[in-house]
């Protein structure tokens, strides 16, 4: 009987871990790599690990590569996060580099809430 139980539980366990995808299905691979690198650049400068400068620095080459994501049509379910994550990148782009002329903590406050909204598009924790 316990070997049958653990048989049991053994297979759902692995079932439920082999269910768990690192990202949301709603979203390219591309995309949520992209994603998840302008929540690194935005988590660094948040924790003060990375200027304004270095961070708007940063974020700027990986807008250049934006070209290289697939593009959706609208419709396709992966079209809202894709685009949602392109926008809030370069919203979070604007707003550190307008943090490097007049940082004021509406900015900062601005920043973070960007980057949270991409955490939620890519299945991230927020901040």
């Amino acid at each position: 009987m316990k070997r049958q139980i653990l048989t049991i539980l053994s297979v759902i366990l692995l079932i439920f871990l082999c269910g768990c995808e690192s990202k949301p299905g709603d979203i390219s691979e591309q995309h949520y790599n992209y994603g998840i690198k302008a929540l690194e650049i935005a988590d660094q400068y948040l924790d003060y690990k990375m200027t304004a400068d270095e961070a708007a620095s940063a974020l700027n080459e990986l807008l250049k590569r934006e070209d290289e994501l697939p593009e959706t049509e609208f419709g396709d379910t992966n079209h809202a996060n894709n685009y949602h994550v392109e926008i809030n990148t370069y919203l979070i782009c604007r707003n550190i580099e307008r943090q490097s002329y007049s940082a004021d903590a509406e900015t900062f406050n601005s920043i973070k809430e960007t980057r949270n909204s991409i955490a939620r598009a890519l299945g991230e924790k927020e901040r």
